[in-house]
């Protein structure tokens, strides 16, 4: 990389232009250009789950709350008052009437009500969030049953196009984080209607010729199910002799709901005038998505607040390859790159370049271990030797993660011991120590300040310690689990493959190393297996893999947002690692009012992770940027947000 950095700037100059903007034409550079980490996957708030699809929900989307600017708290954003009843349990929410979408329809309580409905009809991975309201979960599971319960049952209710009400089944200390969540944002139904799907296609396909009068794919909900009502009440004879789609038929119409989803395109903008297209309520709209290449904002001239928003265009662009990302940014091509690998992360550090900018961040780097008792023909098939909690202590307990820090991603991250990190977050929250920790006992738990001067006085290759919360580095004890697992010295342990993403060049050496260590420590012989990003993020879901680099940032300010995702039922569960004690303490902590006992609950969940090994925690995030000076509004963060309308571009900033 020092190379690099001595490559002449006229050379920078061609090179950046041609590796960034090719295919552009004559389009003009945005007021405010950066790189994410990576293409977006999807905008759809039922499937979105990575931090730069979230990056781009915050900018062109609003919720009830949203995060402050400067402290990055929650703050009302759509909602212009909000009310809760003494035992907190019932919120409401008045609305801001001068919310628009960026079509100039006002944004209503509707819209919420829409949108979560949604979330529970075509559950998502973070569907289980909205299971806080009343009888949500029960109309979730009797939807896909095709019986769904009738939703007025469930405890959100528009009263009236401004109020929003929310009856919870337990009292929630972190309601306005949750609110400020995308998931939680509104949509805009009349605008993806042409994007439906209708699900029961022959029943739909009969109604159609029974009553050609109605126009199927434009009508709304209600107009569809009052034509299924008619069409069930004249005992249509297409299905006479068909008995199983007449009682699904006569279901629906009694029921009085219709199956469907929406295709992907909704979230994109139109693809030529007067076509449809998405429709949004945030700072930005959504102009202009180029396939791998970029995506435009431009200010919405119809935002409630938009004398906040300084910056008229906005600029993600889309390249994969670091060297050209950080080519275009030395030569003003962009103005923020939103995460600096580790190799020239460390380089530019050592330089003390002034305009990188780091902080410690609310997220943690693991190895996920498939629990499952047989392994995916991906894997080779047959028994998991993963399946055996020794395997997973002895590999966790033989990664020598302080070299990974020192050796690979080199920008001062902590080597972790626990999922949750340390990071101050959640200031309040308790490590409970680890199963070989002879210095405290269990109700002696260590504070935040005090794990992160455990870490840092952790020295690499010790293969001795054993005080601290989650499992320590030790080699003697990893060969010992090892060999009572049936496998001595490694002997009979199967090829098992680590998965990683091709388009994450510090994934590929973090991987190269574990091969390494794990050969070295324990006599295993590793294979390496690398995907493209999309394809990496589909099989980790459907849990098609062993061993997988992965990664997880808090979504909200709270333990659940990390402890959560390892329910039994939870869509994110990519270990699919399954322990009734561990799901009881997540529910009791659901149900606990007192904040301090419900801490305690949440530390003995946390705690169960990190012993029982569903992942192998690797390092707590560093958050790494580069910004121009005079590019205003992406400090680092510890959730690594960004509050687009805040953005602030110095006029002399690209001389």
């Amino acid at each position: 990389m020092n190379r690099l950095l001595a490559i002449p700037a006229v050379f920078l100059l061609l090179l950046a232009g041609a590796v960034v903007w090719s295919g552009g034409g004559s389009q003009r550079r945005a007021d405010f250009a950066y790189f994410d980490r990576g293409d977006v996957f999807t905008l759809d708030l039922n499937q979105i789950s990575y931090m730069q699809d979230f990056r781009m929900c915050y900018a062109i989307r609003e919720g009830l709350y949203a995060p402050d600017p400067v402290t990055y708290d929650s703050v009302a954003a759509g909602a212009l008052d909000t009310k809760f009843s003494d035992d907190k349990r019932v919120w409401t929410f008045k609305l801001r009437p001068d919310a628009r979408w960026d079509n100039g329809d006002p944004v209503t309580a509707h819209d919420y009500v829409f949108s979560y409905r949604r979330m529970l009809e075509e559950p998502g991975e973070y569907t289980y969030l909205f299971y806080c309201f009343k009888n949500a979960e029960e109309y979730q599971k009797s939807y896909a049953t095709g019986k769904p319960t009738d939703f007025k049952t469930v405890g959100i209710t528009a009263t009236d196009d401004l109020t929003l009400r929310l009856e919870l089944v337990n009292p929630l200390s972190y309601m306005q984080e949750l609110m400020a969540f995308p998931v939680f944002y509104p949509r805009h139904e009349p605008s993806m209607r042409p994007f439906r799907t209708l699900i029961d296609t022959e029943i739909v396909n009969a109604l159609k010729a029974h009553a050609p009068q109605v126009d199927v794919e434009k009508a709304s909900e209600a107009q569809l199910v009052d034509a299924l009502r008619a069409f069930a009440a004249s005992s249509p004879k297409p299905f006479a002799d068909k008995s199983e789609l007449a009682g699904q038929l006569n279901e629906m119409a009694t029921r009085g709901f219709v199956r469907y989803t929406y295709r992907a395109d909704y979230t994109r903008p139109a693809a030529r005038p007067g076509a449809p297209g998405v429709v949004t309520n945030g700072p930005y709209t959504l102009k202009q998505w180029d396939f791998k290449r970029r995506l435009i904002l431009e200010k919405s001239p119809t935002y409630w607040d938009q004398s906040k928003v300084t910056v008229p265009r906005v600029e993600k662009v889309v390249n994969d390859n670091v060297l050209s990302q950080f080519l275009a940014y030395e030569t003003k091509m962009v103005d923020w790159m939103s995460d600096v690998p580790g190799d020239l992360a460390a380089e530019l550090r050592e330089k003390k370049r002034p305009d990188l900018k780091t902080a410690p961040a609310f997220g943690t780097m693991f190895i996920t271990l498939l629990r499952r008792e047989e392994l995916p023909a991906s894997a080779g098939g047959g028994k998991n030797p993963l399946a055996d909690l020794r395997v997973r202590q002895a590999l966790a307990m033989s990664v020598d993660k302080k070299f990974i820090v020192d050796a690979i991603t080199r920008i001062g991250e902590l080597p972790a011991r626990t999922y949750l990190p340390p990071d101050g977050t959640l200031a309040d929250f308790r490590y409970i120590p680890g199963p070989f920790d002879k210095s405290r006992k269990p109700d002696q738990p260590y504070s935040p300040e005090e794990v992160r001067k455990l870490l840092m006085a952790q020295e690499s290759n010790s293969g001795g310690g054993t005080d601290g919360p989650g499992l320590p580095y030790n080699i003697t004890l990893a060969r010992k689990l090892l060999a009572e697992a049936g496998y001595p010295d490694g002997r009979g342990f199967p090829p098992l493959p680590i998965l990683f993403n091709s388009e994450n060049s510090t994934r590929a050496k973090i991987s190269q190393a574990l091969k390494s260590q794990w050969k070295q420590a324990l006599g295993l012989d590793i294979s390496l297996q690398t995907v493209e990003g999309k394809i990496f993020k589909e099989r980790v879901s459907k849990k098609d893999y062993a061993i997988a680099t992965v990664a997880w940032y808090g979504d909200y300010a709270d333990a659940s947002t990390f402890t959560d995702k390892y329910l039994s039922t939870s869509l994110q569960n990519d270990s699919d690692w399954r322990n009734p004690a561990f799901d009881a303490l997540c529910y009791a902590a659901q149900k606990e009012p007192d904040a301090a006992k419900r801490g305690q609950i949440l530390s003995q969940a946390e705690h169960l992770i990190d012993t029982e090994v569903p992942i192998i925690p690797i390092y707590h995030y560093v958050n790494a940027y580069l910004v121009r000076p005079g590019a205003h509004g992406v400090d680092p963060n510890p959730r690594s947000l960004i509050v687009f309308k805040s953005l602030r571009v110095d006029p002399d900033t690209r001389r």
